[in-house]
Formats: structure tokens, sequence, C-alpha cells
């Protein structure tokens, strides 16, 4: 039987590892509402104010069409896009995130 309880908590704390060892170190809030924006924010340990967002997208491969995937949801595109301020759906206001990049690994 497949065991995603632990693989889960494996992912976690191998992400904490990661945030801790970036330079400054940094803590891990995850989303406190499972549809709200991004699944985690990594806070600056030192600065609070510095904080970037981490959402995590998956998918499968397609076997048909070597080196491509199946698709995957963009989540809601929330008001937080167009209203920086807004707190409707998202863990801090778009606006206190520093940078945005879309990086896909696959």
């Amino acid at each position: 039987m497949y065991d995603y309880k632990a693989e889960k908590l494996t992912f976690l704390d191998g992400l904490k590892d990661f945030a801790s060892s970036l330079r400054h170190g940094y803590i891990i809030e995850p989303a406190e509402k499972q549809n709200w924006y991004p699944d985690f924010t990594f806070i600056n340990k030192s600065n609070h104010e510095i904080k970037f967002a981490v959402d995590l997208k998956t998918t499968y491969r397609d076997d048909e069409h070597s080196g491509f995937c199946n698709g995957f949801t963009l989540g809601s595109h929330g008001e937080y896009f167009t209203e920086h301020d807004s707190t409707k759906n998202i863990q801090h206001s778009y606006s206190q995130y520093g940078e945005y990049r879309q990086h896909s690994i696959y």
C-alpha cells in the first residue's frame, strides 16, 4: 500500500531544510486554507518583510508524446492578481511578495 502521508512529510521536511539553508535563513508558512495562494510562503528569519511564494503544480507525463505532460491547472487567478492589496484567497497580500517567477520541473 502506498503511504502518501509519509512521502508528504518527507517532502515537507526537505522543503524546511532547504528554506533554512538559504542565505539568511527562511521559515516556511503553509497556506491556511487548501484553496489559498501560495502553497507555501518563505519568510526571511531576520526580516519578516521579505517573503516569496512557492506554489506547487502537479501533472503527469503523456507517454504518447515524449517530453510532454498532460497539463495542469493554473489556479483561481483570484482578484489578488489585479488588486495587489487584496487578502481574499491568499496567505498575504500579493504586494507583500518580492519577485514573481515561474519554473516548471517535470
